[in-house]
């Protein structure tokens, strides 16, 4: 998903102010929103997720960034369900995919969100959704800099949400201590 705020409308006719030129920020993978990677586990329903900063070229979401985040979280041989972003191409070169993942896409851009046989990406949006929700509704505006601990922290609720807060308090102070 996409994370940051949207253009605000500009108004160009006080007389006292310079017009300012249109943002052409765009939706989707155009845009100049930080891109955040996910993975939801589907047995347990955990999540992980990692804020994507451009590499060393000043590009955002390649396919690299995505196959080391599925890389580091999943095991060889996972069947991997996404949408139909070219990034994703990489897990279907055996070059490029030493774990040997089988990759199962849903095409959003033909209004496609589910394959049959429950393979979707319903999981993982439905984080989006509320990570986007605890961001407008508590937080109201996050720098990139710290966007990484508000990801963190959602995914800590979303992955620890059916345990007792107080015995998970407990259970970390008896650690530290």
């Amino acid at each position: 998903t996409y994370v940051g705020g949207k253009p605000r409308k500009q108004n160009n006719n006080l007389q006292f102010t310079t017009p300012k030129p249109k943002d052409t920020s765009t939706t989707g993978r155009g845009t100049k929103k930080t891109p955040v990677i996910g993975v939801k586990e589907r047995g347990t329903g955990r999540v992980y997720a990692r804020v994507a900063l451009p590499d060393h070229n000043g590009q955002k979401l390649t396919g690299k960034q995505l196959l080391s985040v599925i890389s580091a979280v999943t095991k060889p041989d996972t069947v991997v369900m996404t949408d139909d972003f070219k990034g994703y191409n990489i897990i279907n070169h055996k070059s490029t995919n030493p774990e040997n993942f089988t990759h199962i896409s849903v095409c959003h851009s033909l209004g496609e969100f589910s394959s049959g046989k429950g393979l979707h990406t319903n999981g993982i949006e439905g984080f989006w959704a509320i990570l986007k929700r605890s961001i407008i509704g508590s937080y109201h505006h996050i720098s990139t800099k710290y966007l990484q601990s508000y990801v963190n922290e959602c995914c800590f609720k979303q992955n620890n949400r059916f345990v007792d807060s107080f015995d998970k308090l407990l259970w970390q102070s008896v650690l530290a201590a």
